[in-house]
């Protein structure tokens, strides 16, 4: 399960830079211009025996009043790394992954 918790605040937001594999030099500046107190929980369970990893990470980010999109970094792991769910400010919400990004919609933010 992934959380957000996003707050806004009173400035202007240019457009996302095109999104590339990985983390592009020209995407790290954008996000250090508009992404203001980024924060990460994360809880990891680990059961006796277990092949994989269950957990939950919780990003806190401040925004500005119109970001159009907030892009996480998510590469998918071939042996089955997913996010099962995906909850903004309390609500469930489907996310679009593209080019190793998950996008989450302006529409979900406040």
């Amino acid at each position: 399960m992934l959380a957000l918790t996003l707050g806004l605040a009173a400035t202007a937001a240019s457009a996302i830079p095109g999104l590339e594999p990985g983390v592009s030099r020209e995407l790290a500046r954008w996000r250090a211009q508009h992404y203001r107190d980024v924060r990460y929980a994360l809880a990891i369970h680990i059961a006796a025996g277990a092949t994989k990893l269950e957990g939950t990470a919780t990003i806190d980010v401040t925004l500005p009043g119109s970001t159009p999109d907030v892009v996480l970094d998510w590469r998918p792991s071939p042996v089955g790394a997913r996010v099962r769910e995906l909850n903004v400010n309390g609500g469930r919400a489907q996310a679009k992954l593209e080019r190793e990004h998950l996008i989450v919609p302006a529409r979900l933010l406040r």
